[in-house]
């Protein structure tokens, strides 16, 4: 975890060491057994309950071992009928879900997910978006468990998308642009309502997870994607996201005065003011980390920002702010020696 000190390792005695290096050896030529037999049916071209099996072994030993995952997807391809289809593919997901709880950022087993929900969506329609619903209960516990998990948020906002999907098909409404950009373009009113509901849902959650905990970068990231093509598909005037941006602002201040150390809140800072980097929104913000300067005079953010946002100001309004971002900069390199180079690139 960020910001906390590693514990230094409790020494074990000789005979545990040795224990430990035994233990590890009789792993690992377990895993090399069960990656030859797995190997030698790829070769063969086994496609048959029992090679699936043999890669079940393997993956329980290692999830990241890919050609397992990609034989295994063969196999299933082979077997699948009408009839086990649904059976198969939850077994799958049981399979991978059960994994996950030991080893939740392999990048393997979400991709697995994803191939089965696909394959299910393909093999049984009908089943597919209830599953998919599922999913959404799935990565949510995933995420109480490592609410910073960003392999879990990426699947959850792929998971949104396939919903999004599924039920513009269900309106009969052709649409190639993904959610959720997609509220954005000119749907039928029906079908904007439907992707509205589940974007404002992914808003709320976003917010929970930030109020859990400002150090979210992941909960702060889909925050970004979702506030313009809510504002689109509601229409607001340029006053109305005025008013929301406002708010945001908000929110983002409560997180710089409790953790004004933490960078993805100082980035998504960023991205609000870039938004619409008004004189008046400038003006407001520079006034705001100043007061939060003067009480954590060596927070390099702090520094960082006031450094660009006045510089912005020099840049879209003409106020002469060189000197004080000059001094700015310097400043950085005080408080932040190993960047040195790069601030003193700033300057020139």
């Amino acid at each position: 975890m960020h910001n906390v000190r590693r514990q230094k390792p409790v020494p074990i005695s000789e005979e545990a060491a040795a224990e430990q290096r035994a233990l590890e050896q009789k792993q690992l030529e377990t895993i090399q057994r069960l990656e030859g037999d797995v190997a030698a049916r790829r070769a063969r071209n086994d496609l048959t309950d029992d090679a699936l099996d043999a890669t079940t072994m393997l993956l329980a030993c290692n999830p990241e071992f890919y050609s397992a995952w990609n034989y295994r997807r063969e196999i299933l391809l082979a077997i699948l009928t009408e009839d086990n289809a649904k059976r198969l593919i939850s077994a799958d997901l049981e399979l991978t879900q059960r994994f996950l709880r030991k080893h939740p950022k392999v990048y393997w087993l979400w991709n697995h997910r994803r191939w089965c929900l696909v394959t299910l969506a393909q093999r049984v329609p009908s089943a597919a978006l209830a599953q998919w619903k599922q999913e959404l209960g799935l990565v949510e516990a995933m995420l109480e468990i490592d609410a910073r998990n960003f392999m879990g948020w990426n699947y959850r906002r792929w998971v949104v998308e396939q919903i999004a999907a599924f039920r513009l098909s269900e309106l009969n409404v052709q649409s190639d642009t993904p959610f959720p950009e997609v509220l954005s373009t000119d749907i039928p009113q029906e079908a904007k309502e439907a992707l509205l509901a589940l974007a404002e849902n992914e808003l709320a959650y976003s917010m929970r997870k930030i109020e859990e905990n400002f150090s979210n970068f992941s909960a702060w990231h889909q925050r970004t994607k979702l506030f313009g093509p809510v504002w689109d598909a509601k229409s607001y005037s340029e006053e109305q996201r005025h008013k929301e941006r406002e708010a945001e602002y908000d929110t983002v201040r409560q997180g710089m005065y409790t953790d004004p150390s933490d960078q993805s809140i100082w980035l998504y800072h960023r991205w609000l003011v870039e938004q619409a980097p008004t004189r008046e929104t400038l003006e407001a913000e520079i006034a705001t980390i100043t007061e939060l300067s003067e009480l954590e005079p060596d927070n390099k953010w702090c520094i960082q920002s006031l450094a660009y946002y006045k510089d912005l100001m020099n840049k879209l309004y003409d106020v002469d702010t060189k000197s004080e971002v000059d001094g700015l900069l310097a400043r950085l390199i005080e408080v932040d020696p190993l960047r040195k180079g790069r601030y003193n690139d700033l300057r020139t």
